[in-house]
């Protein structure tokens, strides 16, 4: 030891050894590798990762070559966190170079796929949630979604809000616009949709009602469920006369039949149940579709539908009351929003 200088701490080495620069490319993207189950000890020619890796970064047979260091590891398909005798494989997380595509036009073209299959959701719906919107781009976080709805917003293609609902939660909005179904109306070659969000004019009310909505028709369209549509999507002045019922969506089971579907977040009163039921046997009369069926969030508002259901008596078709016989109502189906899309007619 030199004359006046100290000796360094325990806590020293272990701060200048964490400081040391990584030694390949594994190292500079994962940290240190002896936090993933590596020696902890840093020499010279050690193996970096198990053999077979075909990282540029390393040498023969995956060893490291001290002072070696690269940017991104290319090509590299083995795991994170293997130890260097190979008797035990530890699987990791870590193996970005898998998820994340690595030329330029693959990013682009996972880019657009991306914003394909929001625009044509939107295209529809107008409006959803990030938690949806991030299910229908195919990412598993809603996390995920923050970036690319970042960038769509930036270009124009879509509108995020955020809204405050009655019970004082705030719930944030994707919304399309005039710009988006331009865009995807080219990518489709279908007809222009002059309709976009618009701040402020989405019913708070039923905010909650048509997001399950959404759901469920993600949720279907996966089990097969096609020719999905919204029967209340009609001209104001129909809604205004209000001589009919309108189910909240009407879809194709994958068994040919046409279904009406009832999203019950709340239950009704057995008088408007009498008039409702009326008015679906009036649809199912001229062959609108054949089956209804009401989906509640919980078994427990199942039951109760089912009970008041029962206890009708009768009900209102054409403005006359019409008893209730034993086979009235064979074509209704209860269930919750989880047994829909699985549901057998």
């Amino acid at each position: 030891m030199a004359r006046g200088s100290r000796p360094r701490s325990r806590i020293c080495r272990r701060i200048s050894a964490r400081r040391a620069k990584p030694r390949c490319a594994h190292e500079k993207n994962s940290g240190p590798l002896w936090r993933a189950g590596w020696p902890r000890r840093r020499s010279a020619g050690r193996a970096c990762p198990p053999p077979g890796c075909s990282t540029a970064a390393c040498g023969p047979g995956g060893i490291a070559p001290a002072g070696r260091a690269s940017g991104v590891a290319r090509g590299c398909n083995a795991r994170f966190g293997a130890r260097q005798s190979g008797a035990t494989t530890r699987s990791h997380d870590m193996t970005a170079c898998n998820l994340i595509p690595h030329s330029h036009a693959e990013r682009l073209a996972r880019r657009d796929d991306k914003r394909r299959k929001l625009l044509a959701w939107l295209r529809s719906e107008i409006w959803t949630t990030p938690r949806i919107a991030a299910d229908v781009m195919g990412l598993e976080l809603v996390s995920s979604a923050g970036r690319p709805l970042a960038a769509m917003a930036r270009d124009g293609l879509v509108a995020v809000d955020q809204v405050t609902q009655p019970n004082n939660t705030k719930l944030q909005l994707v919304g399309i616009t005039l710009d988006g179904q331009a865009h995807i109306a080219g990518l489709l070659h279908k007809p222009f949709i002059a309709r976009a969000y618009e701040r402020g004019r989405v019913g708070l009310m039923t905010m909650a009602h048509r997001s399950d909505l959404q759901a469920l028709r993600l949720a279907c369209a996966r089990a097969g469920w096609r020719e999905w549509r919204y029967p209340d999507r009609v001209p104001a002045a129909t809604k205004a006369s209000r001589e009919t019922h309108r189910p909240d969506a009407i879809a194709l089971h994958p068994s040919g039949m046409r279904i009406a579907i009832e999203v019950e977040r709340t239950i009704k009163t057995a008088k408007r149940y009498r008039f409702i039921a009326g008015r679906h046997l009036d649809a199912m009369a001229r062959g609108d579709y054949q089956r209804v069926v009401y989906a509640a969030p919980d078994a427990a508002r199942v039951a109760a539908l089912q009970a008041i259901w029962q206890s009708l008596g009768h009900v209102v078709v054409a403005g006359r009351d019409m008893p209730v016989s034993d086979d009235l109502f064979i074509g209704w189906r209860f269930c919750t929003y989880l047994q829909v899309p699985t549901l057998e007619i």
